[in-house]
């Protein structure tokens, strides 16, 4: 049944992210937007953020209730260890973040990643602009990114007799860093995501509920929106 809804997850993800490209090749091709209006680009970023993200968690949530009623009661059932399991989650993603970023420093990486430079200018955009980065950043990627990147990645490569848990942990954790760099060919900034991939797929395996790693990945982006407000 959980294989049966990480194939039309990941269905999901593809034609939406197909769906998506689409849209943005229209918008070239017609010269809708003026790409020299910085104002302009950002407005069309937030709510591309919103309207991609936004319609795959609404559709991972209402497709799937039997799924997500037994994530809620297998949560209830062992709460106390899953939160104890959070913790360690955010602590050590909060590590492995600090630990990279002073690994790209000592080779001379020190330009902020394209991603990380978008979420920079919505911050820096009108109260919408705002208003959608918490949204998309906080809730809705972590959402949609758990359930494509460990809960669907891993019943996949779980089919594979031979496979080892760390490997799936590798290769689901380099796909989820390949998809935040392959848009603006930023390979360089892959370790980074990829490494905080590892932690997120560690503790979904030792929970093996993906609630766990959505609640860590809310955590993470909750600190690091708040910081890039606050500073």
């Amino acid at each position: 049944m959980t294989e049966n809804i990480g194939k039309r997850v990941i269905k999901i993800y593809i034609l939406m992210y197909i769906a998506l490209i689409v849209v943005q090749v229209l918008l070239v091709a017609f010269s809708i937007i003026d790409w020299e209006n910085d104002e302009e680009t950002v407005r069309l970023n937030s709510i591309m953020n919103l309207s991609f993200y936004g319609a795959m968690a609404l559709l991972y949530l209402s497709l799937f209730t039997d799924f997500w009623r037994k994530v809620i009661a297998q949560f209830k059932q062992n709460s106390k260890k899953f939160l104890k399991l959070i913790g360690l989650g955010f602590g050590s993603l909060i590590l492995v973040s600090a630990l990279i970023s002073l690994g790209y420093q000592f080779i001379g990486v020190t330009d902020t990643s394209d991603n990380q430079a978008a979420l920079d200018a919505l911050l820096a955009g009108a109260w919408f602009d705002k208003f959608s980065l918490v949204l998309f950043a906080v809730f809705l990627a972590p959402l949609v990114e758990e359930m494509v990147f460990r809960m669907a990645t891993f019943q996949l490569l779980y089919r594979y007799k031979d496979i080892k848990p760390w490997m799936v942990i590798v290769i689901s954790s380099l796909l989820f860093g390949l998809i935040h760099v392959v848009s603006t060919l930023d390979f360089i900034q892959i370790f980074y995501y990829a490494g905080l991939g590892m932690v997120l797929g560690f503790f979904y395996h030792k929970s093996k509920n993906i609630a766990v790693p959505i609640a860590i990945h809310m955590l993470l982006n909750a600190f690091v929106t708040i910081t890039m407000i606050v500073y």
